[in-house]
């Protein structure tokens, strides 16, 4: 039997920037960008709250770019996540039409349930009787 060799990691990223893929370094950017728009809104006028804001998004934003969640990256889960949230899969029944002329009518015999003195022996006698396999 000849023996074939398993592919691995069949899902690999592309490295950008040293040990970040292209996903990971566009999120990197907008945090950047989100911080450098923050420090002109805030961090001038008020330095502490900047600084607990950007070390709030550094904690969500390093998360989200390096942590996964079942294998799969966090962003991926939440945009699955955001997607099944806001546009949920509905199901709506239809009703069928059915098929009978396909199928074959067979009349079905109802079985005789007269019950008999010698019927119920039969039948006390098969539940008294230990099983035997």
């Amino acid at each position: 039997m000849a023996d074939y060799e398993v592919p691995q990691f069949i899902g690999r990223e592309n490295k950008l920037l040293g040990p970040l893929t292209v996903r990971q370094t566009l999120i990197v950017a907008g945090f950047v960008i989100v911080l450098i728009t923050l420090y002109f809104g805030v961090g001038q006028s008020n330095m502490t709250l900047f600084i607990l804001i950007a070390l709030f998004l550094g904690v969500v934003c390093g998360a989200i770019v390096f942590l996964p969640y079942n294998g799969r990256p966090i962003s991926v889960f939440l945009f699955s996540l955001l997607g099944s949230v806001f546009a949920p899969t509905t199901y709506k029944w239809r009703r069928t039409q059915k098929d009978t002329m396909g199928k074959a009518q067979v009349a079905t015999q109802k079985p005789d349930l007269h019950l008999t003195k010698y019927n119920v022996q039969k039948l006390a006698q098969f539940l008294d009787t230990p099983d035997q396999l």
